[in-house]
């Protein structure tokens, strides 16, 4: 009964929203694994495997942390339905021109849920969550991007499981003078995770992703892809860029993401973002149809 009320939840707060970015009929366990990260690439619809360049890159393509010229540090915080939540944080350091380390954690809460016995009567309350915390490197050869990253997860329901993913990407090289991005990744790839001696298939995907500026404070980005046992999906959006000075600037950004089931406002997106210096800020819209909207707020420090 406990394990039927907590998956009745997550289904409704991801499968049926399909702003979450990730194909909706599937029956893998761990959603919250294509939860996604940042929410510059939320308001874009998901489309972030080709040009995320911070830490968020270990979420979207390990391989992309190679291309940052920078060290960076990620947060970003989701708020749900139900005093549900989801967060994001991640750090990457460059070893030196060529290589980069990460690391980084996801974390989703269920709040808390009345627990009742077979005969409908409560027993008490409880608290699911799940957590994983994830290791990549990446090293640029020749201008690819290539990158890999290990994932240590944690699930508690009634009891607790624990299993292992990988994630491999490339960046390939840029064209047409650095106007176009291209990659692509394998993510959360792994044996499953047993709960009650029954063993459940991770959310293995697999991404395509390009970006193209059409000028150099326009950019528009394109995925496509499909999460194990899911129909597969594209994400569009664009991100326009207003310089206010040298140090400070705005961002506008929409996309749409094909995943979107529910009745009322659901696939679209949109976000903005101001950059000050060393900081970005970034926040991103994401209705859910009769589910309710979900706001992302995230935070990055780079140096």
């Amino acid at each position: 009964m406990k394990k039927l009320k907590y998956a009745l939840l997550i289904s409704a707060i991801f499968f049926a929203g399909g702003n979450v970015f990730a194909a909706s009929n599937g029956t893998s366990a761990l959603p919250f694994l294509e939860m996604g990260a940042g929410a510059r690439y939320i308001g874009m619809g998901g489309a972030g495997t080709a040009i995320a360049n911070e830490a968020n890159a270990i979420y979207w393509n390990p391989g992309l942390i190679a291309k940052s010229q920078i060290n960076a540090v990620d947060f970003m915080h989701t708020v749900y339905a139900e005093e549900t939540f989801y967060d994001y944080a991640g750090l990457i350091v460059r070893i030196n021109d060529k290589n980069a380390l990460g690391i980084s954690a996801q974390y989703f809460s269920a709040g808390e849920l009345n627990t009742f016995d077979d005969a409908g009567r409560a027993t008490g309350n409880m608290y699911p969550y799940d957590a994983a915390v994830s290791l990549a490197y990446a090293v640029d050869i020749k201008g690819f991007g290539i990158g890999a990253g290990a994932k240590f997860i944690q699930s508690q329901i009634v009891n607790s499981a624990a299993s292992y993913a990988f994630s491999f990407g490339v960046s390939f090289p840029d064209l047409f003078d650095g106007r176009l991005k291209t990659g692509a990744a394998l993510t959360n790839a792994g044996r499953g995770i047993t709960y009650d001696k029954e063993t459940e298939k991770l959310p293995m995907g697999i991404r395509l992703g390009a970006g193209f500026y059409v000028l150099d404070n326009l950019l528009a980005a394109f995925d496509a892809g499909k999460v194990a046992d899911s129909d597969a999906y594209a994400a569009a959006g664009i991100e326009y860029k207003l310089v206010i000075n040298e140090n400070l600037n705005t961002v506008l950004r929409g996309g749409y993401n094909t995943v979107a089931e529910t009745e009322g406002l659901s696939g679209a997106s949109a976000g903005l973002g101001i950059e000050f210096k060393s900081t970005i800020l970034d926040y991103a819209f994401v209705p859910m149809g009769n589910i309710g909207n979900t706001h992302r707020v995230s935070v990055t420090f780079f140096w």
